[in-house]
C-alpha cells in the first residue's frame, strides 16, 4: 500500500503549503529524517511557516525571490523584537495642523488650516507623506509633504489605500445663497465670519463625502457617484464627530454631535461607495456609539457606552432595495460599571481593516499584516462623579484580536437566522482574549497606535521610554527563548498562585540520530491542536494578593520574564493573568485579563507626546510648548 512518504517532494511540499498552522508543520518533520530535511531546506516551506507564524499574508503580486521574502521577514519581526532601528528621519511639520490624522499603508495624513485675521479656520486641506522604507528607499530621499483640497471645510476621512488607492474626504458646506466661513472661537464652537447679509438662522449645514484616488488625486474611477450626500442638520448645531471605515464595495459612517445636546441622535450610514447606493442606516440616541471597527467585510462591531457592551451587526448586502436597520447578531458584555460609572470617551482602532473576498493590495510589498489576526485597540474614558470632588477619571485600553469575536459568532448557540438572543456576560467571554491597562499615564489622543498584532505606547508627557507589545502568540513562545531555561523555571514554580498560561516555546529544528526519533514524542515544546484548531492550555489559581497591581499602558510591566539585550532594551514575555482592580472605583468587580503578549521596551528615553505606528515604522509626535500642535514627525524605521 502507497505511503504518504512515497510521495515525490514536489507533492509532499504542495501539502505542506497547505497546513494553516506552523506547529502542524514542524511537527511532521519530526516523523522522519527525510521529512525533516525537506522542511529545514526547502525556502518555500520556510517562508510559509515564517508567514504563518508572523500572521501576515503572502502578496503574488510581489516580483521577489521566495528566499527575499523570508529573509525581509525575519529581519522584520526580529528587528520589531528587539527594537532595533534602522533609519531614523525627521520631517518638520511649517504649516499649521488641525486634529484630523490617520495613518495607513505607509501613507501619514494631516489636517491643515488656514487663518483668517486672528481667527483659525476648520480643516481646509489635508497634508500627507509617503513614509520612506528602508528596503525600498536604499538613499535617504527628501519627503515633500502632498496635498488633497476639496474646497470645503474637512470633517474627517477614511482610507483604504492598500485595497482600492481610496480616500474618503467627509465636508462641510452650507449651500447657496449662503457663504459662510467657519472658524474656531473657543473650544468646540466656531463662528461665521463671512455671511453675505444673509440670515443665517435658516441655513442649513451639509455633509458629504467626496471619493478621491490618491495617486491621481482625481475622483476614484470606480465610483459612480464620487460625491457622496450623507446629511444635513441645522447649522445651530456644532460641527459633528465623524469615524469612517472602508471595507470591500462598502463605506460606514458614523455621525455623532458631542456638544450638539441631549435631543441630537447619533447615525450610522452604510453606503455601496461604487454605485452610490445607501443599503443601511441606524439611529441610536445621543453619544449611545462613538466609534466602530469592522470584525469582517459582513460584520460591524459598535461598542455601545450606554449599555457598555459590543453589539456585532450583520451589513451583508442581499439587494438594491430601500435602506434597513442593519440586523444584530450578538451583543458582548464589557465588566459592568459601578452605579454613577459613565464611559465619556471611547474610540476604537484595527489595522489592517479586511478586504473583500475579491479585493487585491494594490502595492507590491512581498507580504503584509493579516486583517483577521489583527488586534482591536479600544480607548476608554470611564468617569465615576461620586468619587472626590470633581469625580474620579480614569482611562483604559483594551486588546483583543480580531478574530476572538469572530469565533463567538460561529458559535453552534446561534438561532436559524444566525443571531444570538441574550447578550453573553464578559467573564464567559473576555478574561483569556483580552488585556486591559490603565492608561491615565499614556496619550490616548492618538488611536492609531496599532498595526497588525502590535501595540506601541508611551508616557503621555514625553521623556520616556517607547512600548511595543505584540500580542501574537507565535511571538510570545519565540521571545520566550531568549529567556535562560532556569529563569523560566523559576516563573512556572511559582505558578500555582497566578493564573498563568502556559505558552510553549516555538521549537527549533535539531539535527537528531535516528535513535532519538522514536523517544522525542517531547510534548514540552507543543501541545497539539483540539479540535478548533487552538492550542490548549492550562489555567491555573488566580492569585487575589495581586489585585492591587495592574498593568499601565504607557510604561514597561513589573509582570512577565524579561532580558536585557546588548544595545541594552529588553524584551519582556508577560503571561500571567493581570486585574484592573475594584480599588480603581469605576468596575463593580476586578476585571481579569490573560491575553500573552511580548513587550519591547526602548533604553533611550525619548520626548515625544505619542507615538503611532504602522507595520515598518514608529512615528514620534513632538508638539508645541503648550501640547496643542504637532511642530515635527520622527519617522523611526524597524524594517
Amino acid at each position: 500500500m502507497a505511503q504518504l512518504l512515497d510521495l515525490p517532494p514536489e507533492l509532499l511540499i504542495r501539502i505542506f503549503l497547505l497546513f494553516d498552522n506552523p506547529g502542524d508543520v514542524l511537527a511532521c518533520s519530526r516523523t522522519n529524517r527525510n521529512v525533516y530535511t525537506l522542511v529545514v531546506e526547502d525556502v518555500r516551506i520556510q517562508y510559509h511557516i515564517e508567514t504563518l507564524a508572523a500572521r501576515v499574508t503572502n502578496n503574488p503580486k510581489c516580483m521577489l525571490p521566495i528566499a527575499e521574502r523570508l529573509a525581509r521577514l525575519k529581519r522584520r519581526e526580529a528587528a520589531w523584537r528587539d527594537l532595533s532601528v534602522r533609519r531614523s528621519t525627521t520631517v518638520p511639520i511649517s504649516y499649521s495642523p488641525t486634529g484630523i490624522y490617520d495613518l495607513s499603508g505607509g501613507v501619514y495624513f494631516l489636517g491643515e488650516r488656514q487663518h483668517i485675521g486672528q481667527l483659525a479656520t476648520l480643516t481646509r486641506s489635508l497634508r500627507w507623506i509617503r513614509l520612506p522604507s528602508v528596503e525600498e528607499d536604499r538613499e535617504e530621499r527628501e519627503i515633500q509633504w502632498n496635498k488633497i483640497d476639496v474646497g470645503k471645510d474637512i470633517a474627517d476621512l477614511g482610507l483604504a489605500l492598500d485595497e482600492h488607492d481610496l480616500v474618503a474626504v467627509a465636508f462641510l458646506y452650507v449651500p447657496s445663497p449662503y457663504h459662510v466661513e467657519f472658524c474656531l472661537t473657543v473650544p468646540f464652537s466656531f463662528s461665521e465670519v463671512q455671511q453675505n447679509g444673509n440670515d443665517l438662522s435658516r441655513a442649513t449645514l451639509k455633509l458629504s463625502v467626496q471619493l478621491l484616488q490618491l495617486s491621481t488625486g482625481r475622483n476614484h474611477p470606480l465610483a459612480s457617484q464620487p460625491t457622496l450626500e450623507v446629511d444635513s442638520y441645522s447649522i445651530a448645531i456644532a460641527p459633528p464627530g465623524l469615524s469612517i471605515e472602508i471595507v470591500g464595495d462598502k463605506i460606514v459612517l458614523l455621525l455623532t454631535f458631542p456638544y450638539g445636546g441631549p435631543d441630537v441622535i447619533v447615525k450610522l450610514f452604510v453606503w455601496n461607495w461604487k454605485t452610490g447606493h445607501l443599503h443601511f442606516t441606524l439611529e441610536a440616541p445621543q453619544m449611545t456609539y462613538q466609534s466602530l471597527f469592522f470584525l469582517s467585510p459582513d460584520v460591524l462591531v459598535l461598542p455601545n457606552t450606554t449599555h457598555h457592551s459590543f453589539e456585532l451587526y450583520d451589513i451583508s448586502v442581499s439587494g438594491k432595495g430601500a435602506p434597513t436597520a442593519p440586523r444584530l447578531i450578538r451583543t458582548l458584555l464589557l465588566p459592568e460599571l459601578t452605579t454613577g460609572s459613565d464611559v465619556l470617551r471611547l474610540a476604537c482602532r484595527g489595522e489592517p481593516n479586511p478586504m473583500s473576498s475579491k479585493s487585491t493590495v494594490t502595492h507590491q510589498e512581498p507580504f503584509y499584516d493579516s486583517a483577521e489576526d489583527a488586534i482591536i485597540v479600544v480607548n476608554l474614558l470611564v468617569q465615576n462623579p461620586a468619587i472626590g470632588v470633581f469625580g474620579r477619571i480614569i482611562n483604559i485600553t483594551v486588546v483583543l484580536h480580531r478574530n476572538a469575536l469572530s469565533k463567538l459568532i460561529a458559535s453552534p448557540e446561534a438561532n436559524s437566522q444566525g443571531s444570538f438572543s441574550t447578550p453573553l456576560p464578559y467573564n464567559e467571554w473576555g478574561p483569556l482574549v483580552t488585556r486591559w491597562f490603565a492608561a491615565n499615564d499614556s496619550s490616548t489622543r492618538w488611536i492609531t497606535t496599532t498595526c497588525g498584532q502590535r501595540f506601541v505606547a508611551m508616557p503621555k508627557n514625553g521623556g520616556g521610554q517607547v512600548v511595543v507589545r505584540d500580542f501574537g502568540k507565535y511571538a510570545t513562545r519565540r521571545a520566550l527563548v531568549l529567556i535562560p531555561e532556569d529563569e523560566r523555571g523559576s516563573a512556572e514554580s511559582r505558578a500555582d498562585t497566578q493564573r498563568f498560561i502556559r505558552w510553549r516555546v516555538l521549537p527549533r529544528l535539531p539535527v537528531r540520530d535516528e535513535e532519538e526519533e522514536e523517544e522525542e514524542e517531547d510534548a514540552e515544546d507543543w501541545e497539539m491542536a483540539d479540535e478548533d484548531g487552538e492550542e490548549e492550555f492550562e489555567v491555573e489559581a488566580f492569585d487575589a494578593s495581586r489585585l492591587d497591581t495592574y498593568l499601565t499602558s504607557g510604561h514597561s510591566s513589573t509582570f512577565g520574564q524579561e532580558v536585557i539585550l546588548e544595545s541594552g532594551n529588553i524584551v519582556r514575555v508577560v503571561t500571567e493573568s493581570t486585574s484592573l482592580p475594584v480599588s480603581l472605583g469605576v468596575f463593580k468587580e476586578e476585571v481579569r485579563s490573560s491575553l500573552p503578549f511580548v513587550e519591547s521596551v526602548t533604553e533611550e528615553m525619548y520626548d515625544y507626546r505619542a507615538v503611532l505606528v504602522d507595520d515598518k515604522r514608529i512615528l514620534g509626535l513632538m508638539l508645541d510648548e503648550n501640547d496643542e500642535r504637532i511642530i515635527s514627525v520622527d519617522i523611526i524605521n524597524f524594517a
